[in-house]
């Protein structure tokens, strides 16, 4: 995230994610990544997590207007080579509902590998993640050309 500049305007009355993306008039699209962290960690320790970023953000949490959230897949290859990358990782619905209940005001944007998982999988996660009130989901392609994937393209995850 950068930082804003002192000239820029205060943000509009809190327009949706989706209306900021879209160029709604006046108002400026700030986004912060919130990764999840790993399944083990207690609970308390992930609310003392989201408190620190609360506190990191300070006055500019006025100003993010959604918060992404990486579903992550340990099987990409950015994860391979560490030792640790098999660990479980707490899903990303779930910190990000712990993210919307503890900073007010913003979105959390779910950012899912939509060529993972077969298309039936896909279909039941969103549908589950619809049941759970999240409406913006980002779709992530895969980490090489290369590779074939079992799912579907992001675009078509966008159709689904």
């Amino acid at each position: 995230m950068t930082h804003p500049d002192s000239n820029a305007p205060a943000p509009a009355l809190r327009a949706s994610f989706r209306d900021r993306v879209r160029g709604a008039a006046g108002v400026r699209l700030w986004m912060y990544e919130a990764v999840p962290p790993r399944e083990a960690m207690e609970p308390d320790q992930r609310l003392k997590r989201v408190r620190r970023i609360r506190e990191a953000l300070g006055s500019l949490t006025e100003r993010v207007c959604a918060f992404f959230v990486p579903d992550i897949d340990p099987q990409e290859t950015g994860f391979g080579e560490r030792k640790d990358a098999q660990a479980e990782w707490l899903d990303a619905r779930d910190y990000a509902e712990l993210i919307r209940k503890r900073i007010k005001g913003v979105e959390a944007v779910i950012c899912r590998s939509s060529v993972q998982h077969a298309e039936e999988v896909q279909r039941a996660w969103l549908r589950e993640s619809w049941e759970k009130k999240f409406r913006a989901v980002v779709a992530i392609g895969g980490d090489s050309r290369a590779k074939r994937f079992a799912g579907p393209t992001p675009e078509r995850f966008a159709e689904l």
